[in-house]
């Protein structure tokens, strides 16, 4: 029974980092689409909003994750 607190302790700091990482991932895009805006680049822009949101739904699937435990 003592090594079953420590997995869901690791598990918790595993999915903390994936969702930083995510956080900061889809910040830099959407720095991304606003400098393509500002350029006018129609086609940069959509491709870092769709960056950005692929992100952003990575990052609501890990509290799904946690359910699990």
């Amino acid at each position: 029974m003592d090594i079953f607190p420590f997995e869901i302790i690791q598990t918790l700091e595993m999915l903390e980092k994936k969702e930083n990482v995510l956080l900061k991932k889809a910040a830099a895009e959407v720095e991304k689409a606003k400098e393509y805006t500002k350029r006018k680049n129609k086609k940069g822009r959509l491709l870092a909003k769709l960056n950005s949101s692929t992100c952003s739904a990575e990052f609501s699937i890990i509290p799904l994750s946690l359910n699990g435990l």
